[in-house]
């Protein structure tokens, strides 16, 4: 008798916890995402037409190894003494699109970003007293290309309108030399396929306040695994024509991780998984012209670059 109330007491004790444990984290959520929000997922009237533009700033120096630890040097077997080097990856991408609203409720982009990404190899401090770099750092590889990472189609579709919104997509995808695994030459190697995301993205409307959710799933083609990407996003404006949001992007690989897999610093992953949190400040320039300044930073991540990643856009409506 006494083992049976032990028991239930036990139970009693671990499901308030958890009970705890979930308000605690909705109302976080809530906080986090709900004061005086302006949804970012929106169709434009019948016509208009929107010039897209943006710059971003990748920047990395470690990677996630598969067991998530974070790597920031690497051994060179070639080299028998001083043989440690650290690495910088740098990507800077220019993306030019344009939006055009078929119907207040269907939506059609268009997207070419533009990539150049550099990767730095550089040895650690020299301590061979008979070296000629004796004291200095020197360069293991400088590499680098220029590229279209792809060509984005993607058509939106409001389909429920009110407090709750509803809204469905689906792309395309095409990698830049129109064909699947590699893009280019070199030691510095891009790889990409072809792509075809669906998602689904609500907001709940009180008000001026709003908490909005999407799950898009990208089938990939060749050795890429297909992926599910999950965004949240959220803010508050106290200023009009103001936003202040905070965002958070989870990527996960439907396909297991070679557990024996190793990173190539000099080619980008087939498979990953990744966390970013980030913030993003808006401000409405004109009727026409709307711009944002935005930062995310991945927090974990498995076979995976942890990047910091500066942005800027500007929305320009052109009739």
């Amino acid at each position: 008798m006494l083992n049976y109330i032990f028991i239930v007491l036990i139970i009693g004790y671990v499901l308030n916890q958890l009970l705890k444990t979930i308000n605690f984290l909705l109302f976080f959520l809530f906080f986090f995402l709900s004061i005086n929000l302006y949804p970012q997922t929106l169709t434009g009237n019948k016509g208009s037409i929107n010039l897209l533009t943006s710059f971003g700033l990748k920047s990395s120096a470690s990677y996630y190894a598969v067991n998530g630890n974070n790597v920031i040097e690497l051994i060179d077997s070639n080299r028998i003494e001083n043989n440690i080097y650290t690495f910088d990856l740098r990507n800077f991408i220019f993306d030019l699109g344009v939006r055009y609203s078929i119907s207040d409720e269907l939506q059609f982009q268009f997207d070419v970003p533009i990539n150049y990404s550099n990767l730095k190899e550089v040895f650690l401090k020299d301590t061979n007293v008979e070296s000629t770099s004796f004291g200095r750092r020197r360069t293991r590889a400088d590499l680098s290309y220029v590229l279209p990472e792809n060509y984005q189609f993607r058509i939106l579709y409001h389909l429920l309108k009110g407090k709750v919104n509803t809204f469905v997509s689906a792309g395309l995808i095409i990698p830049p030399c129109f064909k699947n695994g590699k893009q280019n030459n070199g030691d510095f190697l891009y790889f990409s396929s072809f792509q075809f995301p669906v998602g689904i993205t609500s907001n709940f409307v009180l008000n001026d306040d709003w908490v909005e959710a999407g799950v898009a799933y990208f089938f990939r083609t060749d050795d890429f695994s297909d992926e599910l990407k999950i965004h949240l996003e959220g803010g508050f404006s106290t200023v009009p024509d103001t936003k202040l949001i905070g965002m958070l992007d989870y990527l996960i690989n439907i396909d297991n991780l070679d557990d024996n897999g190793i990173f190539n610093i000099r080619q980008n992953p087939f498979i990953e998984n990744y966390l970013y949190l980030g913030a993003q400040f808006s401000i409405k320039l004109h009727k026409k012209i709307e711009t944002s300044i935005s930062y995310n930073v991945s927090i974990l991540g498995k076979n995976s670059w942890s990047f910091g990643i500066f942005g800027f856009k500007a929305d320009f409506s052109i009739n």
